[in-house]
């Protein structure tokens, strides 16, 4: 059995495809020739979904996070801190060609936000801020979501960034800006659970009234641990469904698609 693993589908992810798998590689000749697929994807819990016998979600699981160490946890717990803002735009975003428009906005609207202590993941040019904002190049997004004093989570909304919010039953803030973005910031939106920002039309105090209706807001956390609730309330655990049908006899060809075509697994041969 072949298993051949990508990490995102980019024009990195097509190049070794058609390396492994030759160049008349195509992507419907790929799903043609499956039997099943898996989708990593949040199901129906917000929109009704129509699924087909030849595929099945098993996004609706959570990893165990490990306790916040060293650095970033004597940060957060400031005991002159109402707690904690985290903000992260994923590992594609690159922040050193943003607008500058866009970026004196947030750091501005940050700005006000002294009385908590906010971790950026900043992938950026150079920024002198006050001492209540930690930029940084990584984070432990897991265990920073997970840590109690977090509060609200700024993202571009991510499948992955999603779940784990959910899992974290921490509140989001979502800006998309490409690919599936979109869709799950109106999943967060209509959810209940957090809010969104246009990317296009940002300003100091949009960001700023954002931030501060969802820390103010109790009805955000109460409506995160509910979806919460819902999202892990299934029947058999996902993953172990998922290799119920993996390991199921008579497949030539199984996929393994997270975020709508984004890391994949292909059972082969």
């Amino acid at each position: 059995m072949d298993i051949i693993w990508i990490d995102h589908f980019s024009p990195l992810s097509f190049t070794n495809m058609l390396r492994m798998l030759g160049h008349s590689f195509n992507w419907m000749d790929f799903y043609q020739k499956s039997s099943f697929s898996l989708s990593d994807t949040i199901d129906s819990i917000i929109y009704p979904m129509p699924e087909g016998s030849d595929r099945k979600t098993i996004g609706r699981h959570c990893d165990q996070a490990k306790k916040l160490e060293g650095e970033f946890l004597k940060f957060v717990e400031d005991p002159n801190s109402k707690g904690t803002i985290y903000i992260a735009f994923g590992s594609l975003i690159l922040l050193d060609m943003a607008p500058e428009n866009f970026l004196k906005s947030i750091f501005d609207a940050l700005e006000e936000l002294d009385e908590y202590r906010i971790i950026f993941s900043y992938n950026g040019p150079p920024r002198k801020t006050k001492t209540h904002i930690f930029l940084t190049k990584w984070a432990p997004q897991k265990e920073i979501l997970n840590h109690p004093t977090t509060r609200v989570y700024l993202t571009h909304g991510g499948l992955k960034s999603i779940k784990e919010s959910i899992c974290a039953k921490t509140p989001p803030i979502v800006m998309p800006f490409f690919a599936e973005q979109a869709h799950n910031a109106h999943f967060i939106l209509d959810s209940g659970v957090g809010s969104i920002l246009n990317k296009y039309k940002i300003s100091k105090e949009l960001v700023l009234n954002t931030f501060q209706e969802v820390l103010e807001n109790p009805s955000y956390k109460k409506n995160m641990e509910r979806l919460h609730a819902i999202y892990l309330d299934t029947i058999i655990p996902p993953l172990d469904e998922g290799r119920f049908y993996v390991e199921k006899p008579g497949f030539e060809l199984a996929i393994y698609n997270r975020n709508m075509l984004i890391d994949m697994i292909n059972v082969g041969q």
